[in-house]
Protein backbone atom coordinates (compact mmCIF):
# COMPACT_ATOMS: atom_id res chain seq x y z
CA UNK A 1 0.00 0.00 0.00
CA UNK A 2 1.28 3.23 -0.90
CA UNK A 3 1.60 6.56 1.82
CA UNK A 4 2.59 9.77 1.79
CA UNK A 5 5.65 10.73 3.72
CA UNK A 6 3.19 13.11 6.36
CA UNK A 7 1.80 10.05 7.47
CA UNK A 8 4.84 8.37 8.49
CA UNK A 9 6.72 11.69 9.97
CA UNK A 10 7.10 9.54 13.40
CA UNK A 11 9.50 7.26 11.24
CA UNK A 12 11.83 10.07 10.99
CA UNK A 13 12.80 10.87 14.73
CA UNK A 14 15.81 8.48 14.96
CA UNK A 15 14.15 6.23 17.41
CA UNK A 16 14.47 2.90 15.05
CA UNK A 17 17.87 2.70 12.98
CA UNK A 18 17.21 2.80 8.89
CA UNK A 19 18.79 0.30 6.33
CA UNK A 20 19.89 1.88 3.10
CA UNK A 21 20.78 0.02 0.01
CA UNK A 22 22.20 0.88 -3.00
CA UNK A 23 23.86 -0.45 -5.90
CA UNK A 24 27.11 -0.47 -8.38
CA UNK A 25 27.49 0.14 -11.55
CA UNK A 26 27.64 -3.41 -12.95
CA UNK A 27 24.98 -4.05 -10.27
CA UNK A 28 26.46 -5.35 -7.25
CA UNK A 29 24.56 -4.62 -4.20
CA UNK A 30 25.79 -2.74 -0.32
CA UNK A 31 23.32 -2.44 2.52
CA UNK A 32 24.51 -0.20 5.34
CA UNK A 33 22.18 0.87 8.78
CA UNK A 34 21.66 4.87 8.84
CA UNK A 35 20.96 6.18 12.62
CA UNK A 36 19.03 8.96 11.53
CA UNK A 37 16.46 9.51 8.11
CA UNK A 38 15.40 13.34 7.86
CA UNK A 39 11.86 14.59 6.51
CA UNK A 40 12.82 17.55 4.61
CA UNK A 41 9.19 18.07 3.15
CA UNK A 42 6.37 16.21 1.74
CA UNK A 43 8.44 14.99 -1.27
CA UNK A 44 11.92 14.84 0.15
CA UNK A 45 13.95 12.80 2.69
CA UNK A 46 17.64 13.47 3.51
CA UNK A 47 20.36 11.36 5.15
CA UNK A 48 24.02 12.44 6.74
CA UNK A 49 27.51 11.96 4.80
CA UNK A 50 29.58 10.66 7.19
CA UNK A 51 30.88 7.05 6.86
CA UNK A 52 29.12 5.44 4.14
CA UNK A 53 31.92 5.72 1.67
CA UNK A 54 30.60 2.74 -0.76
CA UNK A 55 27.17 4.26 -0.68
CA UNK A 56 28.13 7.08 -1.92
CA UNK A 57 30.33 5.74 -4.28
CA UNK A 58 27.21 3.91 -5.46
CA UNK A 59 25.11 6.82 -5.41
CA UNK A 60 27.07 8.63 -7.67
CA UNK A 61 27.20 5.60 -10.47
CA UNK A 62 23.73 4.93 -10.05
CA UNK A 63 21.07 7.22 -8.22
CA UNK A 64 19.07 4.80 -7.41
CA UNK A 65 18.49 3.42 -3.78
CA UNK A 66 15.97 1.82 -1.08
CA UNK A 67 15.60 2.84 2.62
CA UNK A 68 13.61 0.63 4.86
CA UNK A 69 12.41 2.81 7.97
CA UNK A 70 10.43 2.10 10.64
CA UNK A 71 7.74 3.34 13.17
CA UNK A 72 8.87 2.98 16.72
CA UNK A 73 5.62 2.58 18.14
CA UNK A 74 4.07 -0.71 16.42
CA UNK A 75 7.74 -1.64 14.32
CA UNK A 76 5.56 -1.26 11.18
CA UNK A 77 8.36 -0.89 8.49
CA UNK A 78 7.89 1.32 5.42
CA UNK A 79 9.76 1.26 2.04
CA UNK A 80 11.38 4.60 0.74
CA UNK A 81 12.02 4.29 -3.46
CA UNK A 82 14.24 7.44 -3.42
CA UNK A 83 16.28 8.93 -6.09
CA UNK A 84 19.48 10.98 -5.14
CA UNK A 85 19.96 14.20 -6.72
CA UNK A 86 22.60 16.43 -4.75
CA UNK A 87 24.64 17.04 -1.14
CA UNK A 88 24.39 20.30 0.08
CA UNK A 89 27.11 21.48 2.52
CA UNK A 90 25.24 24.45 4.17
CA UNK A 91 21.95 26.01 3.99
CA UNK A 92 18.74 25.27 6.68
CA UNK A 93 18.71 21.33 6.18
CA UNK A 94 22.10 20.44 6.84
CA UNK A 95 21.79 23.15 9.60
CA UNK A 96 19.22 21.06 10.89
CA UNK A 97 21.12 17.87 10.62
CA UNK A 98 24.64 19.00 11.89
CA UNK A 99 22.99 20.27 15.33
CA UNK A 100 21.11 16.83 15.29
CA UNK A 101 24.86 14.65 15.16
CA UNK A 102 26.12 17.72 17.57
CA UNK A 103 23.85 16.37 20.10
CA UNK A 104 25.20 12.78 19.85
CA UNK A 105 29.06 13.68 19.53
CA UNK A 106 27.83 15.82 22.71
CA UNK A 107 27.13 12.61 24.63
CA UNK A 108 29.22 10.70 22.84
CA UNK A 109 32.44 12.92 23.18
CA UNK A 110 33.57 12.16 19.89
CA UNK A 111 33.08 15.77 17.90
CA UNK A 112 35.23 15.03 14.90
CA UNK A 113 34.14 11.55 14.16
CA UNK A 114 30.71 12.68 14.38
CA UNK A 115 31.39 15.78 12.48
CA UNK A 116 28.74 16.32 9.15
CA UNK A 117 30.48 16.38 5.77
CA UNK A 118 27.05 16.53 3.62
CA UNK A 119 23.49 16.55 3.65
CA UNK A 120 22.35 13.97 1.06
CA UNK A 121 19.13 14.86 -0.60
CA UNK A 122 16.84 12.08 -2.27
CA UNK A 123 13.59 12.62 -4.04
CA UNK A 124 10.92 10.27 -3.01
CA UNK A 125 9.98 8.28 -5.64
CA UNK A 126 7.32 5.92 -3.46
CA UNK A 127 6.66 5.01 -0.03
CA UNK A 128 5.44 1.37 0.32
CA UNK A 129 4.13 0.01 3.94
CA UNK A 130 4.85 -3.46 4.18
CA UNK A 131 3.90 -6.55 6.58
CA UNK A 132 4.09 -5.77 9.97
CA UNK A 133 5.99 -7.58 13.33
CA UNK A 134 2.56 -8.60 14.93
CA UNK A 135 4.28 -9.74 17.95
CA UNK A 136 5.44 -6.52 18.66
CA UNK A 137 3.70 -4.57 22.32
CA UNK A 138 4.56 -1.22 22.57
CA UNK A 139 4.97 -0.19 26.27
CA UNK A 140 4.13 3.20 25.84
CA UNK A 141 2.16 5.04 22.41
CA UNK A 142 2.77 9.11 22.18
CA UNK A 143 -0.36 10.76 21.43
CA UNK A 144 0.23 13.54 18.44
CA UNK A 145 -3.22 15.41 18.38
CA UNK A 146 -3.62 18.46 20.65
CA UNK A 147 -7.18 18.61 22.14
CA UNK A 148 -9.09 20.98 23.90
CA UNK A 149 -7.71 19.03 27.24
CA UNK A 150 -4.71 19.95 26.36
CA UNK A 151 -4.66 23.40 25.71
CA UNK A 152 -6.97 23.46 29.11
CA UNK A 153 -4.18 21.92 30.55
CA UNK A 154 -2.07 24.63 29.58
CA UNK A 155 -4.19 27.49 30.47
CA UNK A 156 -4.33 25.57 34.03
CA UNK A 157 -0.54 25.90 34.24
CA UNK A 158 -0.13 29.12 33.35
CA UNK A 159 -2.55 29.92 35.61
CA UNK A 160 -0.91 28.68 38.62
CA UNK A 161 2.32 29.65 37.46
CA UNK A 162 0.90 33.03 37.22
CA UNK A 163 0.05 32.80 41.02
CA UNK A 164 3.80 32.58 42.40
CA UNK A 165 4.72 35.83 44.00
CA UNK A 166 8.53 35.54 44.02
CA UNK A 167 11.51 33.64 42.44
CA UNK A 168 12.28 30.63 45.00
CA UNK A 169 8.16 29.48 45.06
CA UNK A 170 8.37 29.62 41.26
CA UNK A 171 11.35 27.52 40.77
CA UNK A 172 10.83 24.87 43.12
CA UNK A 173 6.46 24.92 42.66
CA UNK A 174 6.35 25.24 39.03
CA UNK A 175 8.13 21.68 39.16
CA UNK A 176 5.05 20.16 41.23
CA UNK A 177 2.59 21.70 39.42
CA UNK A 178 4.13 20.34 35.97
CA UNK A 179 4.36 16.82 37.73
CA UNK A 180 0.60 17.07 38.88
CA UNK A 181 -0.69 18.69 35.37
CA UNK A 182 1.72 16.92 33.21
CA UNK A 183 2.95 13.31 34.74
CA UNK A 184 6.52 15.10 34.35
CA UNK A 185 8.21 13.07 36.86
CA UNK A 186 12.34 13.81 36.33
CA UNK A 187 12.70 17.67 35.80
CA UNK A 188 15.96 20.01 35.59
CA UNK A 189 15.84 24.10 36.09
CA UNK A 190 18.91 25.79 34.73
CA UNK A 191 19.76 29.62 34.93
CA UNK A 192 21.93 31.54 31.89
CA UNK A 193 24.55 33.07 33.72
CA UNK A 194 24.91 36.84 32.68
CA UNK A 195 28.18 35.70 30.10
CA UNK A 196 25.72 32.92 28.69
CA UNK A 197 28.26 30.54 28.23
CA UNK A 198 27.16 28.34 31.62
CA UNK A 199 23.87 27.29 33.05
CA UNK A 200 23.47 26.70 36.89
CA UNK A 201 21.36 24.29 38.36
CA UNK A 202 18.46 26.05 40.05
CA UNK A 203 15.93 23.48 40.46
CA UNK A 204 15.18 19.84 39.91
CA UNK A 205 12.13 17.32 40.99
CA UNK A 206 12.49 13.93 40.87
CA UNK A 207 15.79 13.06 41.84
CA UNK A 208 17.23 11.91 45.09
CA UNK A 209 19.74 14.41 45.25
CA UNK A 210 19.15 18.45 44.19
CA UNK A 211 22.11 19.56 42.88
CA UNK A 212 21.33 23.04 42.67
CA UNK A 213 24.05 25.16 42.01
CA UNK A 214 25.28 22.23 39.64
CA UNK A 215 26.94 23.68 35.99
CA UNK A 216 26.63 22.95 32.15
CA UNK A 217 29.06 25.10 30.20
CA UNK A 218 27.28 26.31 26.90
CA UNK A 219 27.78 23.40 24.33
CA UNK A 220 28.42 20.37 26.66
CA UNK A 221 26.06 17.78 26.64
CA UNK A 222 22.19 17.70 25.52
CA UNK A 223 21.71 20.69 27.42
CA UNK A 224 25.00 22.72 26.57
CA UNK A 225 23.73 22.58 23.02
CA UNK A 226 20.11 23.23 23.61
CA UNK A 227 22.03 26.61 24.94
CA UNK A 228 23.96 27.17 22.58
CA UNK A 229 21.40 26.47 19.67
CA UNK A 230 19.03 27.81 21.31
CA UNK A 231 16.09 25.48 19.98
CA UNK A 232 14.47 22.20 21.58
CA UNK A 233 16.15 18.91 21.42
CA UNK A 234 15.55 15.70 22.08
CA UNK A 235 16.69 12.32 21.90
CA UNK A 236 14.41 9.06 22.25
CA UNK A 237 16.05 6.34 22.60
CA UNK A 238 19.00 6.05 24.85
CA UNK A 239 21.25 3.46 25.82
CA UNK A 240 22.34 2.60 29.51
CA UNK A 241 24.87 5.58 31.38
CA UNK A 242 24.19 7.37 28.33
CA UNK A 243 23.19 10.93 30.63
CA UNK A 244 23.16 15.16 30.08
CA UNK A 245 26.32 15.26 31.82
CA UNK A 246 28.41 12.12 30.11
CA UNK A 247 30.30 14.80 27.77
CA UNK A 248 30.88 17.68 30.03
CA UNK A 249 32.35 15.13 32.65
CA UNK A 250 34.98 14.00 29.45
CA UNK A 251 38.79 15.01 30.37
CA UNK A 252 37.71 16.26 34.18
CA UNK A 253 40.79 15.55 36.20
CA UNK A 254 39.27 13.40 39.45
CA UNK A 255 41.63 15.73 42.13
CA UNK A 256 39.00 18.68 40.43
CA UNK A 257 35.66 16.56 41.52
CA UNK A 258 35.80 17.60 44.50
CA UNK A 259 34.85 21.26 44.06
CA UNK A 260 32.14 20.33 41.46
CA UNK A 261 28.09 19.53 42.43
CA UNK A 262 27.08 16.63 40.16
CA UNK A 263 24.34 17.39 37.81
CA UNK A 264 20.85 15.28 38.81
CA UNK A 265 20.19 12.50 36.26
CA UNK A 266 18.76 9.10 36.00
CA UNK A 267 20.85 6.13 35.76
CA UNK A 268 19.29 4.72 32.89
CA UNK A 269 17.44 7.40 31.36
CA UNK A 270 15.88 6.51 27.97
CA UNK A 271 13.82 9.47 26.46
CA UNK A 272 15.17 12.97 27.08
CA UNK A 273 14.15 16.42 25.83
CA UNK A 274 15.27 20.42 26.50
CA UNK A 275 14.09 23.01 25.68
CA UNK A 276 15.14 26.62 26.02
CA UNK A 277 14.07 29.43 27.97
CA UNK A 278 13.71 32.86 25.61
CA UNK A 279 12.71 36.46 25.73
CA UNK A 280 13.18 38.54 23.11
CA UNK A 281 16.30 36.54 22.07
CA UNK A 282 17.48 36.17 25.34
CA UNK A 283 18.58 32.92 26.90
CA UNK A 284 17.08 32.51 30.36
CA UNK A 285 17.98 29.33 31.07
CA UNK A 286 17.13 25.38 29.91
CA UNK A 287 14.17 23.45 31.24
CA UNK A 288 15.71 19.85 31.12
CA UNK A 289 12.81 16.56 31.43
CA UNK A 290 13.90 12.89 31.29
CA UNK A 291 11.77 9.60 31.52
CA UNK A 292 13.08 6.01 31.97
CA UNK A 293 10.63 5.24 28.87
CA UNK A 294 11.78 5.04 25.18
CA UNK A 295 10.03 7.03 22.48
CA UNK A 296 8.22 9.07 25.32
CA UNK A 297 7.98 12.43 23.67
CA UNK A 298 5.99 12.54 20.46
CA UNK A 299 5.12 15.79 18.61
CA UNK A 300 2.50 17.27 21.20
CA UNK A 301 4.80 16.87 23.72
CA UNK A 302 7.32 18.95 22.16
CA UNK A 303 4.89 21.63 21.54
CA UNK A 304 3.98 21.35 25.26
CA UNK A 305 7.22 21.68 26.44
CA UNK A 306 8.35 24.41 24.23
CA UNK A 307 4.94 26.45 25.42
CA UNK A 308 5.83 25.56 29.68
CA UNK A 309 9.46 26.57 28.73
CA UNK A 310 7.91 30.30 27.06
CA UNK A 311 5.85 30.16 30.77
CA UNK A 312 8.89 29.69 32.73
CA UNK A 313 10.86 32.62 30.72
CA UNK A 314 8.44 35.27 30.75
CA UNK A 315 7.60 34.46 34.80
CA UNK A 316 11.33 34.33 35.98
CA UNK A 317 11.69 37.62 33.94
CA UNK A 318 8.61 39.72 35.53
CA UNK A 319 9.66 38.34 39.21
CA UNK A 320 13.62 39.61 38.87
CA UNK A 321 14.34 42.20 40.53
CA UNK A 322 11.05 42.66 42.25
CA UNK A 323 12.78 42.23 45.94
CA UNK A 324 10.37 39.18 46.81
CA UNK A 325 13.21 36.72 46.76
CA UNK A 326 13.22 33.72 49.34
CA UNK A 327 9.81 32.45 49.58
CA UNK A 328 8.52 30.91 52.80
CA UNK A 329 10.10 27.63 53.76
CA UNK A 330 9.33 25.33 56.77
CA UNK A 331 13.25 24.96 57.13
CA UNK A 332 13.60 28.72 58.31
CA UNK A 333 11.49 27.02 61.68
CA UNK A 334 13.81 24.80 62.45
CA UNK A 335 15.79 25.54 65.81
CA UNK A 336 19.52 25.67 65.01
CA UNK A 337 20.30 22.73 67.79
CA UNK A 338 18.46 20.07 64.93
CA UNK A 339 20.83 21.69 62.37
CA UNK A 340 24.54 21.94 63.32
CA UNK A 341 27.67 20.67 64.67
CA UNK A 342 29.74 22.95 67.44
CA UNK A 343 31.68 24.12 65.19
CA UNK A 344 31.30 25.49 61.82
CA UNK A 345 34.40 25.97 59.74
CA UNK A 346 34.42 28.38 56.43
CA UNK A 347 37.33 28.23 53.96
CA UNK A 348 37.96 30.98 51.68
CA UNK A 349 39.49 30.12 48.44
CA UNK A 350 40.49 33.85 46.92
CA UNK A 351 42.02 32.38 43.74
CA UNK A 352 39.79 30.32 42.98
CA UNK A 353 36.83 32.29 44.44
CA UNK A 354 35.83 28.98 46.29
CA UNK A 355 33.70 28.33 49.71
CA UNK A 356 33.95 25.13 52.00
CA UNK A 357 32.07 24.73 54.76
CA UNK A 358 33.63 21.91 57.21
CA UNK A 359 35.99 21.33 54.17
CA UNK A 360 32.92 20.50 52.04
CA UNK A 361 32.72 22.18 48.34
CA UNK A 362 29.81 24.33 49.03
CA UNK A 363 29.58 27.15 46.32
CA UNK A 364 31.98 29.57 44.14
CA UNK A 365 32.15 33.17 41.91
CA UNK A 366 29.73 35.79 42.87
CA UNK A 367 27.30 33.46 45.66
CA UNK A 368 30.78 33.02 47.20
CA UNK A 369 32.03 36.78 47.05
CA UNK A 370 28.60 37.44 48.70
CA UNK A 371 28.21 34.31 51.55
CA UNK A 372 31.97 35.63 52.46
CA UNK A 373 31.33 39.10 52.61
CA UNK A 374 27.88 38.25 55.02
CA UNK A 375 30.05 35.76 57.51
CA UNK A 376 32.87 38.40 57.76
CA UNK A 377 30.35 41.03 58.70
CA UNK A 378 28.51 38.82 61.04
CA UNK A 379 31.88 37.60 62.54
CA UNK A 380 33.28 41.32 63.02
CA UNK A 381 30.07 43.17 63.84
CA UNK A 382 27.71 40.64 65.14
CA UNK A 383 24.75 42.32 62.24
CA UNK A 384 22.97 39.17 60.85
CA UNK A 385 20.66 41.60 58.70
CA UNK A 386 21.26 42.73 54.99
CA UNK A 387 19.29 43.78 52.37
CA UNK A 388 19.81 43.52 48.64
CA UNK A 389 20.36 47.43 48.20
CA UNK A 390 23.27 46.91 50.06
CA UNK A 391 24.65 44.18 48.47
CA UNK A 392 24.05 45.83 45.02
CA UNK A 393 26.45 48.58 46.62
CA UNK A 394 29.00 46.81 48.20
CA UNK A 395 31.99 47.13 45.52
CA UNK A 396 33.75 44.43 46.99
CA UNK A 397 31.44 41.94 45.58
CA UNK A 398 32.27 43.03 42.16
CA UNK A 399 28.62 42.28 41.20
CA UNK A 400 27.94 42.98 37.18
CA UNK A 401 26.59 46.54 36.49
CA UNK A 402 24.13 45.68 33.65
CA UNK A 403 22.55 42.20 35.19
CA UNK A 404 23.84 41.19 38.54
CA UNK A 405 21.05 38.85 38.60
CA UNK A 406 21.45 38.68 42.71
CA UNK A 407 18.03 37.57 42.86
CA UNK A 408 18.85 34.27 42.03
CA UNK A 409 22.40 34.28 43.24
CA UNK A 410 20.68 34.39 46.75
CA UNK A 411 17.94 31.90 45.94
CA UNK A 412 21.28 29.23 44.70
CA UNK A 413 22.94 30.40 47.98
CA UNK A 414 20.08 29.53 50.77
CA UNK A 415 19.71 26.38 48.84
CA UNK A 416 22.88 25.46 48.73
CA UNK A 417 23.85 26.12 52.49
CA UNK A 418 20.34 23.80 53.50
CA UNK A 419 21.92 21.29 51.07
CA UNK A 420 24.89 21.26 53.32
CA UNK A 421 22.73 21.55 56.66
CA UNK A 422 25.86 22.67 58.94
CA UNK A 423 24.18 25.61 60.69
CA UNK A 424 24.36 28.46 58.51
CA UNK A 425 21.07 29.99 56.51
CA UNK A 426 19.77 32.73 54.57
CA UNK A 427 15.94 33.64 55.96
CA UNK A 428 13.71 36.82 54.48
CA UNK A 429 12.89 39.05 57.19
CA UNK A 430 10.73 41.35 54.43
CA UNK A 431 10.58 42.84 50.42
CA UNK A 432 14.16 43.12 49.52
CA UNK A 433 15.68 42.02 53.13
CA UNK A 434 16.94 39.25 54.57
CA UNK A 435 18.87 38.12 57.88
CA UNK A 436 22.03 35.24 58.43
CA UNK A 437 21.17 32.81 61.19
CA UNK A 438 24.32 31.19 62.31
CA UNK A 439 23.68 28.13 64.69
CA UNK A 440 27.22 27.85 66.07
CA UNK A 441 31.10 28.60 66.34
CA UNK A 442 32.08 29.93 63.40
CA UNK A 443 35.64 29.55 62.54
CA UNK A 444 36.81 31.49 59.42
Amino acid sequence: MSVTLEQISFCFEGLVPSVVATCAKDGTPNASYLSHVFMVDAKHVATSFQFFNKTRANLLENPYAMIKVMNPINLQPYHLKLKYLRSERSGPVFDNMSIKLDVIAAHEGMGQLFQLKAADIYEVLEVQETAPDTTYNPGHVPMDEVNLKDLELLRVISDKMGELTNLEDLFDCSMQILNRYLGWSHMILLLAEPDQQTLVTHSSFGYPVGGVGAEVKKGEGLIGMCAEHRRLLKVGALSEGLRYAQAAKEGVAAKDLKNKIALPGLVKPASQVVAPLLVQNELVGVLAIESEVQAYWGLKAKLVVTTVANFLALAIRALEGQGRVLGSQIATELPCPLLVSENIRVRWVPEDELIFLNDQYLIKNIPARILWYLLQTYKNTGRAEFSNMELRAEKSLNLPEIKDNLETRLILLRKRLEDQGVGIRLVSSGRGKFRIEVCGELIL
